[in-house]
């Protein structure tokens, strides 16, 4: 006997909260977490009525969640139905707010997704300006339009709250915030929204982190005040390495630590306290790495280049060989060239290395030949270094000793 209309449309609401449940599990197996409300359901029917979608409902009766999964994850969301862009929304925000603490990284895909989502229906323009006007009047036409750019503000409010704690949640939201990008991507929406959602993005994300930075940069000026030594500073300051780690190596943290640094280093440079300059500098190396690297890809960056440049000055008064002094040197002059400071230190270490190359009871050509280039750069970089007299003097000695062979093979 054939089911009437109403019996089959029961039979497949059913089926398709059935399926709901299915496909929700498959997507935070083995974590056995709550499926959606069943009005959720909306979402199979939706998709069931694209193309393949209903083998793809077939074959989740079955059990076999994979057809459909693939289709609630386009590559773009351009053409999708308002209806299913809003479905599609709820459901990857959900997923996205009940893995934040268990798997992360999955949380992260899932709000992106939610955020391509909600900025595609920004871009259809009139799904969400209809909802909000049945259910609240026709002043909520103007909250509707801006309501992807609300669901940015609440993930800067979670990262912002996170500030203090670190923790799991804001870190998510930094994550999401930093991937809205390519939300705006996924989303195919124009160049006027997605300006408007990057720069919404990249204001809260930078705000975050400047609150949680700063709350170490506040102590360690502080303590600077009171007359703390430079050791127990940099101690204080290295809290700011979590901020770096949290915020997945944020530049802005890098340029704090360059600032932050220098003084500290100057305390312990002019003391020639090189145990304590290496003990304060060592844990910021990666971070201090990183901005030159940056620094390094993009010559641009020049307004943290003397500051990064500064400390990696200190860095190489550190080393204990003089070609680690050198290569340290070397970098200091590829992230600021004009680095006053760092000149003067590497026409040093040149001149250190061609005397005590020349320093050996025989000296061949090659070896005088070598460090006559290494005085040579040194009197370019800093023609005033101390250094030189010395070097030059040397130098003149075995070219003296040497004769014709100084300028043959040796």
């Amino acid at each position: 006997m054939p089911l009437r209309t109403e019996d089959e449309a029961l039979l497949l609401r059913l089926e398709d909260e059935e399926i709901l449940r299915g496909l929700f599990g498959f997507d935070t197996a083995p974590l056995g977490l709550p499926p959606p409300h069943p009005r959720a359901a909306g979402m199979i029917r939706l998709l069931s009525r694209m193309p393949g979608g209903g083998e793809a409902r077939d074959r989740a009766l079955a059990l076999d969640f994979r057809a459909l999964a693939s289709m609630m994850r386009p590559e773009t969301l351009t053409g999708l139905a308002p209806e299913l862009l809003h479905h599609l929304a709820l459901y990857f925000g959900r997923l996205g707010a009940l893995l934040t603490e268990r798997s992360p990284n999955v949380a992260v895909g899932a709000i992106v997704r939610a955020n391509a989502a909600w900025l595609a229906l920004e871009e259809e323009g009139k799904y969400l300006s209809n909802i909000a006007t049945t259910i609240a009047g026709a002043d909520a036409t103007r909250v509707a339009a801006h309501f992807a750019m609300d669901r940015i503000d609440e993930l800067g409010g979670v990262a912002e709250a996170a500030s203090t704690t670190l923790d799991q949640a804001g870190q998510v939201a930094l994550r999401a915030l930093a991937s809205v990008p390519t939300s705006c991507l996924s989303a195919g929406v124009s160049q006027a929204i997605e300006r408007r959602a990057v720069a919404r993005a990249r204001a809260r994300r930078g705000s975050a982190v400047d609150l949680a930075v700063e709350r170490v940069r506040r102590a360690v000026l502080t303590m600077a005040s009171d007359g703390a030594p430079a050791n127990a500073r940099a101690t204080e300051l290295e809290k700011v390495i979590h901020v770096w780690a949290w915020s997945d190596k944020d530049e802005l943290v890098e340029q704090v630590v360059a600032e932050e640094l220098q003084p500290i280093g100057w305390e312990l440079y002019h003391a020639a306290n090189w145990d304590g300059l290496r003990r304060a500098l060592a844990p910021f190396r990666a971070v201090i790495d990183s901005l030159a690297a940056r620094i390094e890809r993009n010559p641009d960056k020049i307004a943290y280049a003397a500051g990064c440049a500064e400390i990696l000055m200190f860095t190489s008064e550190t080393e204990s060989t003089i070609e680690k002094q050198i290569a340290a040197g070397e970098r200091t002059l590829r992230v600021c060239p004009t680095h006053r400071n760092g000149r003067l230190v590497m026409a040093s270490y040149l001149c250190d290395k061609a005397t005590r190359s020349l320093d050996v009871p025989w000296v061949t050509g090659e070896v005088a030949r070598t460090a006559e280039a290494l005085v040579a750069r040194a009197e370019q970089l800093y023609p005033a270094s101390k250094s030189l007299p010395e070097a030059r003097e040397r130098l003149e000695a075995a070219k003296a000793r040497l004769g014709r062979a100084f300028w043959g093979t040796g």
